[in-house]
């Protein structure tokens, strides 16, 4: 029987040493998950003030940041003049007063209703314009009279 009790003891040390880890581990993970929680919040406080830095000192800001604030203006002009890339591209411009996409001719905004300028004009050739049915919104053939998807007369 001391055998039998041995095995048993060793059994419950084993599951209660088991328990203790997984306790331990759990809780460990659950602590580290604050921390890291914590350590967001402190980076986005310090790009808060960072933000707030460069929105209030951006021209007169003291070295250091003088050289950071610079890039970081001379990166915002490249984010725009990318921005407008891509809507020369996608053949729309964007109304200053809602950010609405409008076709490159617009005059006014069709959501608000305010005027808006034109865009400077390509200075490489652009794609022919395409063509679509009325009727079925199908891709015309140059030239056709009558949609070759749905028959309808142009």
């Amino acid at each position: 029987m001391a055998l039998f009790d041995d095995i048993k003891k060793k059994v419950a040390d084993t599951t209660q040493g088991a328990v203790k880890a997984t306790k331990e581990f759990a809780e460990t993970a659950r602590l580290n998950s604050r921390i890291s929680e914590e350590q967001r919040k402190i980076g986005s406080l310090y790009s808060q003030i960072g933000k707030l830095y460069y929105e209030r000192r951006r021209e007169d800001a003291e070295p250091p940041f003088d050289e950071l604030c610079a890039a970081i203006t001379a990166a915002t002009e490249q984010i725009e003049k990318l921005q407008s890339e891509i809507q020369l591209v996608k053949g729309v411009k964007r109304c200053p007063n809602c950010g609405f996409d409008l076709p490159l001719t617009a005059v006014f905004c069709g959501k608000c209703g305010s005027k808006v300028e034109t865009p400077e004009a390509r200075t490489e050739p652009t794609a022919p314009e395409v063509r679509l049915c009325a009727h079925c919104g199908e891709e015309l053939e140059n030239g056709a009279v009558f949609c070759g998807s749905c028959g309808q007369k142009l």
